[in-house]
């Protein structure tokens, strides 16, 4: 049976998230995934970030956007987004964080990213 939208696994991941046991639940769920995971990346700052970004860049990213800084979001929310799109990053950014709001959310979504 075909779809209509079909469902792409990235190949490699990036976990940008300050939580050390953030970044180890999704390495533990990309451990699961190791036929279609092939690379983990783990970062703790938007240097990182950046960097693994540009490697990958059809990476999937779960970024937590205080990464680095939580000024980061209250000052520019999207800044950190534009960084990577500008960087060349196409794979989809999931933004992971405790202050959400529907209004945050869709600064996010138009800053380029792919879910919050």
């Amino acid at each position: 049976m075909s779809s209509k939208f079909p469902c792409r696994v990235p190949k490699a991941l990036v976990v940008a998230d300050p939580e050390p046991s953030f970044r180890r639940i999704c390495r533990e769920a990309a451990n699961r995934l190791t036929h279609t995971i092939e690379v983990f990346q783990e970062a703790e700052s938007i240097h990182q970030t950046i960097a693994l970004a540009k490697a990958h860049p059809d990476a999937m990213v779960f970024l937590d956007p205080t990464i680095g800084s939580p000024q980061a979001t209250k000052n520019h929310p999207q800044t950190i987004l534009l960084k990577l799109r500008n960087a060349g990053h196409t794979g989809p950014i999931v933004i992971c964080t405790r202050h959400a709001s529907v209004h945050r959310a869709m600064k996010y979504i138009r800053a380029g990213a792919s879910d919050v």
